[in-house]
Formats: C-alpha cells, structure tokens, sequence
C-alpha cells in the first residue's frame, strides 16, 4: 500500500494541547557544499566548469536568463600565495582553503548556481555570502559582483550588486527577499535557486575574478509549514507510523497541534492527531479510512 503525501499549511493564534516544537526566528535551509570544499584541490590549482552541488552558468549584461554550456564560467580555486589573500589561508572563516571564484568578460556575467530542495513559501529570506577580491589577476581588477535569489522556473525573488571590497579582503554581503513586499503566488512550492555571479564591469577583458565563500540561507515564515514526512508504503500485515516532525512554525512561533486527515474525501476530517501519531495497522488503514492495497491513498496533515 502506497501513500501520497500533501502539504496542507493552516495558521492559527489558538493554542491547544498536543506536541509543541520550538520555534526559531531564522530556519536555516540546506545548502550543499556551501564553504566549496568538497573537491579537494592542490594549492594553487583551480577547476573549470562549476563544483559538487554547483553549477557553472552565464548571463549577457545582466540579463535573468541563465546559460550552462560554457565550462569556464565558473568554478572553485585553493589559492596560493600568487593568487592574493596572503596565500594559501585565503577563506574568511578558516573553513577550508577552497572557495569558489567567477570571472566576467566582453558583457558576459559567469558564475554558479545551486537549485535547493526547499521550496518558495510565504516569510521573509536572507542569503548571505560572502565575496572577496583577489587582487589584481592577469593585470585587471575584479569586477563587480552580483547575488540573486530565483525559483527554479527562472523567476527572479531579488537581487543584488555591487562593488568588490578592497584587494585582497572578503566582505559579509547580504540579501532580503520579503515575499509579502513582493508576492510570487504562481512560484509557492516550488525549489529555490541561488545564483552568484561577477558582474561584468565593461572593461571587455578576460582575466578579472571575484572569490565567492560560505554561502547561507534562512527563513522566518509567515505561516506554518506542514511536513506529512513520507512518503510511506505499508507493507503486508504491516503498519503506518506517521511523522509530521520536520514541520516549521511560523517566525516567532510554536507548533502545538498536528492534525491528520486520511480518509481522503472532499471533507476534512481529524483522524488522528500529533506529530507522531501512534502507528495504524493495515486493516485499520483499510476498515477505517478506506484506503486501497496497492494503491496510492492520498494523506494531509494540518499544523496550527
């Protein structure tokens, strides 16, 4: 027996008995390889064509459109003492000594972008990243740089840019996207994408980097996010334990009651409730709530 999952979001001032989960201002989403560091580099060795979890891309003056293809766009560096930073301890945060580096050339802006596994919902996001100049390299200085925020349909949340710090320094940058001051209601639910870019400046020249390191997102929510967990498959004579567990609250709130519908019907009914319920056997699955062995059965939980 198969169960699909929907996320059902609800918000409510009331509180009930039941479970509480705390609340926290900023969640904190996954990124991987956010420091650069899972491709173990010599130093002095750069790589072409993106890093694990990244992608290289490219734009023409800025444009949303993001192009892959093109290898050298971007990628990742372990810096030596010819690279700037003072050599081979070049990450701000003494995380590693990778990080990522992006160049821009004749109008084309290069860089990486990552597609996450969170999905827009209403709140308030932070990308946070920090970006360095390395100098003057091959004779040109950097760019400037540019961070964005998309959903991945190439819809743009918000972006940023501006100018490199000063040679051989890194800079905390950050970015807002606050969905209520700019609503993209088509766009909930789906993955996030972030992109980070050097700018091209106009100098038409190749050569000039922007170093790119520990990059971080967060979200305070509007309203509660239901996690159905999942999805669950039942075996023969087997049970169904339910996990609403990974549910957030709302910013500045705490989750005190998960409600569970199974029936799956035009009527919203709470069967059972809490974010782990206690387990349901087969036949109760069958008897109780209709569901259909070997089927897909349809299960949505509500969290206020």
């Amino acid at each position: 027996m198969k169960l699909k999952r929907i996320y059902y979001t609800a918000r409510s001032s009331m509180m009930a008995l039941g479970m509480t989960v705390t609340a926290w201002s900023a969640v904190p989403l996954t990124i991987d390889n956010p420091g650069f560091e899972v491709d173990p580099l010599d130093d002095g060795v750069f790589q072409d064509g993106g890093a694990t979890s990244w992608e290289a891309i490219y734009t023409y003056a800025g444009a949303s459109d993001a192009y892959t293809g093109y290898a050298p766009a971007g990628g990742i560096i372990d810096p030596d003492a010819a690279y700037g930073f003072g050599g081979l301890l070049a990450d701000p945060n003494g995380d590693g000594e990778n990080h990522a580096w992006c160049y821009s050339y004749y109008g084309y802006d290069n860089g990486l972008r990552q597609t996450l596994t969170d999905v827009l919902n209403e709140g308030v996001y932070e990308l946070s990243v920090q970006v360095g100049n390395p100098g003057s390299f091959n004779g040109v200085q950097a760019p400037n740089y540019r961070l964005s925020l998309y959903t991945e349909n190439n819809v743009l949340l918000a972006t940023t840019a501006g100018s490199v710090p000063a040679a051989d320094a890194w800079t905390t940058v950050n970015l807002v996207y606050d969905y209520a001051a700019a609503p993209q209601a088509a766009e909930l639910g789906e993955k996030l994408e972030i992109r980070i870019y050097a700018a091209d400046t106009g100098q038409e020249l190749t050569g000039p980097h922007v170093a790119f390191d520990n990059v971080a997102l967060t979200v305070a929510l509007t309203d509660p996010v239901a996690d159905t967990g999942g999805p669950y498959t039942v075996p023969y004579l087997g049970d169904l334990s339910l996990d609403g567990s990974a549910s957030q609250p709302s910013d500045g709130e705490t989750i005190s009651t998960y409600e569970w519908d199974l029936t799956d019907d035009a009527t919203w009914n709470v069967d059972v409730t809490g974010a782990n319920p206690v387990a349901i056997t087969e036949a109760d699955l069958m008897a109780t709530y209709g569901m259909v062995p070997g089927a897909t059965n349809t299960i949505q939980l509500r969290v206020t």
